[in-house]
């Protein structure tokens, strides 16, 4: 890796596109009106709380992947407030030295030609059913 410095907002852009949690199934505790809707009390709903990290008031063409990202690190991935996860600071550290580590040793690590990007359907946490990769 040529600049591995830039490897936090990497990780932090990568976190903003596939969080390891994409929402939470939440009951209500009591009615409440969301976009002129009633949702009764007792009713099962989902926060897509994932859908923050693509707003185009706070992410310049969200869909995008964009190492070079100034401000990935405003991603809502690990929650925010009273229920950010306790643990992020340790899952990005973790990630960033592993990454390091993996372009330390294998420098040119690279997607295969041939990778198809499938994905394995879910809800709260969908994922590749392969990641095709490839070095000399």
């Amino acid at each position: 890796m040529a600049d591995p410095s830039i490897l936090p907002a990497v990780v932090d852009e990568g976190l903003r596109l596939w969080p390891p949690a994409r929402g939470v199934r939440r009951t209500t505790t009591r009615a409440v009106e969301l976009g002129g809707v009633t949702i009764p009390a007792g009713s099962d709903v989902f926060v897509l709380y994932v859908s923050a990290n693509v707003d185009e008031t706070v992410f310049d063409d969200p869909g995008r992947l964009d190492p070079g990202r100034r401000n990935a690190e405003r991603h809502f991935s690990f929650g925010k407030g009273v229920h950010f996860c306790i643990g992020a600071p340790l899952a990005k550290a973790e990630t960033v030295h592993a990454v390091a580590a993996l372009f330390e040793r294998i420098g040119d690590l690279r997607l295969a030609g041939d990778d198809v990007e499938e994905w394995v359907p879910h809800m709260t946490l969908p994922r590749r059913k392969t990641l095709r990769l490839e070095w000399r």
